[in-house]
Parts: C-alpha cells; structure tokens; sequence
C-alpha cells in the first residue's frame, strides 16, 4: 500500500491532471478486480479531493458493497440479493488506501484457503458481513457524515429486524466510524442507537477516543493489526 501512494504522490506539480486524464479510460471498465480496485484505491487516497473537485471519473463514490458490487438499499432488493440474511449485521470499513476486497489474507500453505474476516466472523458468529468503499483521500468529516446516512439507509432497507449493528474497522476506518456516529448522534439515526459494538484494528488513539470509552459511549475493544 505505502509503495502504490508513493507512487502516487510522485505526479504531484503540473503533471497531476495529465496524468489523471490519461487513466481516466480506467474508469470506463465494467468488471470489478482486485488490482483495479487497488490502483483505484491507492489514487484516490493521495488525490481524492482533486479527483472530486475535478469531476474526474476516477473518483470512489460511497456505497456498501459485497462481492465487489453495490448492495442495492432497497427492501425487496436487498433481501434477494442476501437470501440468508440475519439479524446480527457487520459492516467492514477498510482503512486509507485501501478497499473492500482487501478483508482477506492468503494461506501461509500455498493450497491454502484465504481468510476473510467478514466470512469467519459469519460463520463464526452469526453475522451477514457487508462491506464500506469509498474515497480515503477526502476529509474525515465528509466520510462520516456520508457513512452515517448510508447506515440508516442500510438499517431502514434490511430484510428482517437488526438485532445486532456492529462495526469491524481498520486504521482510518475507525475515525470514519467514530465521526458517522457523531453525525448519527445529531441526526437522531435509528442505527446509532442500534448500534451494539465497534472493533477498532489499528485505528489511531486519540484523546477523543479515550473519552468516548471513558463515559461508555461506544462500546469498543481494541486491538492492533
């Protein structure tokens, strides 16, 4: 990740938008893969706020997703889409840099299967795991207030009741959470006070995090990747 967003920041100065307008036709491809997603990933989050700025079709728009492709937030359309769906609901937020299809590990044996977290947390325990992509390179605040909305819609289209709402996030995904649920806690959200668990992996500490633990606002475990 760090190699691609050095990368990256080497086309900073006047060659930026050339260089943008040539890979533009990237942009145009239809079927998701792992390497476009991280190309696309790593771009947008060293120059997401020029992408966006500029219109560039580059650009990552917020959606929750599965499988690499959109998650409809409709009732009917969800509930064909995710026939097994439970009550118990996991939303994976990647960290900067980075997107949905990168949850998963490989084996250390060659034949091995590769992990995913949001599938060994479903078998494990339960939970229909659905997974957040969007733009690392935009401010915080954007991010969060845009996720919390999107919670909502996802809470108001589920195909049975939510028992459970809990949030699974790596590094940058933790700040991304823990301002939706600020914006949530504003809007009076039904998700926010649904909301049972948040799972920081390698989310940095900061002084409003600890306070947030200290009163019991959000009950979090923490653990480094």
């Amino acid at each position: 990740m760090y190699a691609s967003v050095k990368g990256v920041t080497r086309l900073a100065g006047g060659t930026v938008n050339a260089v943008l307008a040539a890979a533009a036709p990237l942009a145009g491809w239809q079927a998701s893969s792992p390497q476009r997603e991280a190309m696309l990933s790593a771009l947008n989050g060293a120059l997401g706020d020029h992408l966006l700025e500029t219109g560039n079709p580059l650009t990552i728009s917020m959606r929750l997703r599965q499988g690499g492709e959109p998650l409809p937030l409709d009732k009917q359309a969800l509930a064909a889409r995710l026939p097994s769906a439970t009550g118990k609901v996991l939303v994976l937020v990647h960290g900067l840099c980075m997107n949905d299809w990168q949850w998963g590990r490989a084996s250390s044996s060659p034949d091995g299967p590769i992990h995913n977290h949001g599938e060994a947390l479903a078998r494990e325990l339960g939970y229909t795991p659905v997974y957040l992509h969007y733009n690392t390179g935009l401010h915080t605040s954007t991010n969060g207030q845009q996720f919390a909305a999107l919670l909502e819609q996802l809470w108001q289209a589920w195909p049975q009741p939510i028992e459970d709402l809990t949030l699974l996030a790596h590094s940058m995904g933790g700040l991304v959470s823990r301002s939706a649920c600020h914006f949530g806690e504003q809007a009076g959200d039904i998700w926010r006070k649904g909301l049972k668990n948040i799972v920081f992996l390698g989310t940095p500490t900061t002084v409003r995090r600890l306070k947030a633990w200290s009163i019991g606002l959000i009950p979090c475990w923490a653990a480094r990747s």
